[in-house]
């Protein structure tokens, strides 16, 4: 049985459909890529935009096409959609015409329970329970990560915030988290597969152990990860501004094997927008907790998630989103034109800004980021750093590549032996948008991580 996976959205979802193929390889199948000919399409959805929610009715359509492509006689190929915008409009996606099954976010861990559960007649299936009222973790200790450099391993899942703009909440539920042993067995099963680099992610990651009865943190997890045996190293995703406290800070900064990257929403720079955004922290909270990482972790990379044109935002309350972001140490920036989200309150607030003025306003931040993401690698050009070498060449230069701990990515020469490892590369030179470096072998070990938080040699 061929069956071909496309998945949209965060790195919580390409954890899931990871999760999704080891619980099929206990069937007798063969994955393929999506644009092959497959018996069963698997199209993972995000619904954080509009516009995820129609790049997910693209892949449906395309998949449904290649369905009809191959349909002979009592053959038929079929189409499973799951993930967030499955969750929350169900009803939507059945109706669009050779969707076979749809699957909620609780179901897909179960998705080898449904894949044969179609209706000869040909309507579709809708297996979607309320995922607000789940709790507890679902574990699938994940073997491997495919064809990745790095691996994921996502530690909570859901969202007890109510950002007005957000829908998350409903298409995942309620914030729960994987046990701290189970994390670190799920590392270490990673690390026998031989990955060097392990990013743990989560909906809302910074509430992790919120939920344990014996209590619990992200930094108390850090201290068990350091624990681990092995050369690699640990990135975080995204964390909100409120939940890095001044002990995640100490942990992010005394341990060697937390990469120097942090990305960290601020979505506007004006306190009033803040405030009707429901995100309960304002301009100078943030300045000042940007300007304590940098303080604490000179090398560190920040980004940031910004969302512009949200209901009756003013040129003046955009102009102080401009202005914060321009005095502050950001190394690249995430903008998102404001989108409408059904059950969400400001769907419903008034004096909605046009889509003209929002991609006016994205197209200033965004050149905005790559101005700062330019400033902040300009500081490395002639510094030696820890990469971690990708297993796929670049396309365009033919040249090996890879990210440095505080994930600036890099071109240059190398040798088959080095991919998946972690290697001394010296920044060189910035080419356009390009960073090209060329290994130190002087200073590689494969006893010995190279790390470079705190100083510059």
């Amino acid at each position: 049985m061929r069956i071909a996976f496309y998945t949209l959205g965060c790195k919580a979802n390409q954890f899931d459909e990871a999760a999704m193929k080891q619980v099929l390889e206990g069937m007798d199948v063969e994955f393929v890529p999506f644009n092959n000919l497959a018996d069963i399409y698997i199209i993972n959805t995000c619904t954080v935009t509009a516009k995820t929610d129609y790049q997910a009715r693209q892949a449906i359509r395309n998949a449904v096409k290649r369905c009809q492509m191959q349909q002979s006689g009592s053959y038929k190929s079929k189409v499973i959609v799951t993930g967030c915008y499955a969750q929350v409009n169900k009803e939507e996606i059945k109706a669009i015409p050779g969707v076979s099954l749809v699957l909620g976010n609780q179901e897909k861990a179960k998705i080898d329970k449904y894949i044969g559960d179609f209706p000869e007649n040909g309507d579709s299936i809708i297996k979607v329970s309320e995922i607000i009222n789940v709790s507890g973790f679902d574990s699938i200790e994940i073997k491997n990560f495919g064809n990745h450099t790095r691996a994921f391993v996502k530690i909570q899942d859901g969202c007890n915030s109510r950002c007005s703009y957000c829908i998350v909440p409903y298409a995942r539920g309620k914030n729960r988290s994987l046990e701290i042993e189970k994390v670190k067995i799920q590392i270490e099963r990673l690390l026998e597969q031989g990955y060097r680099e392990i990013v743990l992610t989560g909906i809302h990651l910074g509430t992790y152990g919120e939920d344990f009865c014996h209590g619990g943190n992200l930094s108390r997890l850090l201290q068990q990860i350091e624990t681990i045996k092995g050369k690699f190293r640990i990135r975080l995703s995204s964390i909100e501004p409120l939940e890095i406290t001044d002990e995640l800070i100490n942990v992010i900064a005394s341990f060697e094997r937390i990469a120097p990257h942090l990305h960290i929403p601020l979505q506007s720079g004006d306190d009033e927008i803040l405030k009707k955004m429901n995100r309960n922290y304002n301009a100078g909270f943030y300045k000042d907790l940007v300007a304590k990482l940098i303080n604490k972790i000179p090398n560190l990379n920040i980004g940031a998630d910004v969302i512009v044109g949200f209901p009756a935002e003013t040129d003046d309350q955009f102009k102080k989103t401009y202005m914060l972001i321009n005095g502050l140490p950001l190394s690249y920036l995430h903008v998102f034109p404001f989108s409408k989200r059904a059950l969400t309150p400001a769907a419903f607030l008034p004096e909605q800004i046009t889509h003209s003025v929002c991609k006016e306003r994205s197209s200033i931040l965004r050149e905005l980021g790559e101005k700062k993401k330019l400033e902040f690698r300009t500081r490395f050009i002639g510094k030696t750093m820890s990469v971690l070498v990708e297993e796929k060449k670049d396309r365009e230069t033919g040249l090996y590549k890879g990210f440095t701990e505080n994930y600036i990515p890099v071109l240059f020469n190398g040798k088959n032996e080095f991919k998946k490892k972690l290697i001394p590369v010296k920044l060189n030179r910035i080419e356009g948008n390009r960073v090209f470096g060329e290994i130190n072998i002087s200073l590689y070990s494969e006893d010995t991580p190279l790390y470079l938080k705190h100083r510059l040699p």
